[in-house]
């Protein structure tokens, strides 16, 4: 790994420069930012996350990963080796339409490694105080193409034992980069607080069905609350010991079982985010199948054969078949890396309209909301959809699309995309 006391000391990786200022004005304002490269893939690299954890009422850490694939080499110069530049900056805020800083800070990194690892990792330390909310953008830009990554991070210090005063370690991967676990892995909990000896679990196994269309004006079904499962981890200095979570589900850990705070652990089918098996690739075609035709596929004795068969069938040949496949379980998985919530992200909202339509060219965020435009931002022939976020204690990235009848002429266009 890629941690910077480590490559001080071996010189490997050499820090050039470092500004760090805090609590400064600055004139970047997310609530008025286009945030649409948060959803576009080349724009937001696989791998590239952060995760927020709480050490005590005045530090928080940010540990970042960034994929070195994504990184550039600069020209070799005279009397220098060619290397990889990228210049790291993150601002903290307390909300999205907040434009007041609370602490800032940029690096500047270089390194000439051949062959580096797989990623770039950095701790940043944090001037959060207990007490408030907060919400962190954190760029990178490669120096050397001048590219620019960004993440929106909003975390929670408000109350004792909230999610971000745990974290997940796996037994072999160490810390866990998200929510979710996509194998059948032990995993461990730790935090900071070592006051805290024991965590209740309660696990639910709930299959949540797939989103409904835009123009279908239906509530969402309501969440029972009813867990599957109980039990009780040991804490040791702050450390459970390691256990395995084999059934798919969302797990969720509380220091105070009453209370409503704790954090979410999802285990999803082993592979995911990624759609491999048939049953999946067939699971995921609700969006363009009508019952009929979805009934046969999940139902085939065959499911290869008949999901070939029916994207040959739509596609009008083997060729074109092969191109909407790719498109579209690419746009699959992005959908579950991108929006997983309390179950697979293609079953969200967002994921539904993200499947359809692609990704949106404008994205604009507040506190509570999220609207996504599809052409010109102010343009009256431009498509917009818009989120609401939802109060939901297992998940901050839990958004309901605002249904409109209107919406049904524009769906239907977008199926007959897929079928033609």
């Amino acid at each position: 790994m890629y941690r910077l006391e480590n490559c001080l000391r071996t010189l490997f990786f050499v820090s050039f420069l470092v500004v760090l200022t805090a609590g400064c004005k600055q004139s970047s304002y997310l609530g008025t930012s286009d945030l649409s490269s948060l959803y576009i893939p080349k724009g937001f690299p696989q791998g590239f996350s952060c995760i927020v954890y709480h050490d005590n009422d005045s530090i928080s850490f940010a540990l970042l990963r960034f994929p070195n694939s994504s990184i550039s080499f600069l020209p070799a110069r005279q009397g220098e080796k060619a290397s990889r530049r990228i210049k790291l900056s993150y601002l903290l805020y307390h909300s999205i339409q907040d434009n007041n800083l609370v602490d800032s800070a940029s690096f500047v990194y270089k390194d000439t490694l051949a062959h580096a690892p797989a990623f770039f990792e950095k701790t940043l330390d944090l001037k959060a105080i207990a007490g408030s909310d907060y919400v962190l953008r954190i760029e990178v830009i490669d120096l050397a193409t001048d590219k620019r990554y960004f993440l929106l991070k909003p975390f929670t210090k408000t109350v004792k034992a909230s999610s971000n005063w745990f974290r997940l370690e796996t037994e072999r991967n160490g810390l866990l980069q998200g929510n979710y676990l996509s194998e059948d892995e032990r995993l461990r909990l730790i935090t900071s607080d070592t006051s805290i000896k024991t965590v209740t679990c309660k696990a639910f196994y709930e299959i949540f069905p797939a989103a409904i269309p835009p123009f279908v004006e239906k509530e969402r079904q309501k969440f029972g609350y009813r867990n599957d499962s109980l039990f009780t981890l040991k804490l040791k200095a702050g450390t459970s010991d390691f256990i395995r979570l084999p059934h798919e589900g969302f797990y969720f850990f509380q220091a105070d079982s009453n209370g409503k705070e704790g954090i979410t652990f999802f285990r999803f089918y082993n592979g995911y985010p990624k759609i491999k098996t048939p049953q999946r690739m067939a699971e995921s075609l609700r969006y363009i199948t009508s019952s009929e035709e979805f009934n046969k596929l999940l139902s085939s004795a065959y499911p290869k054969e008949t999901v070939d068969s029916f994207w040959v069938t739509t596609a009008g040949g083997p060729d074109r078949a092969v191109e909407l496949i790719r498109s579209y379980y690419g746009r699959v998985e992005e959908a579950n890396r991108f929006f997983v919530s309390f179950c697979e992200g293609w079953k969200t909202d967002r994921g539904i309209i993200y499947i359809m339509f692609g990704p949106p060219n404008v994205v604009y965020r507040s506190d509570q909301q999220e609207l996504w435009t599809y052409g010109e931002a102010n343009n009256y022939h431009s498509i917009q959809f818009l989120f609401q976020k939802v109060l939901n204690p297992f998940t901050e990235n839990d958004y309901i699309l605002q249904r409109q009848f209107n919406y049904k002429e524009i769906w239907y266009n977008a199926v007959q995309q897929w079928r033609r």
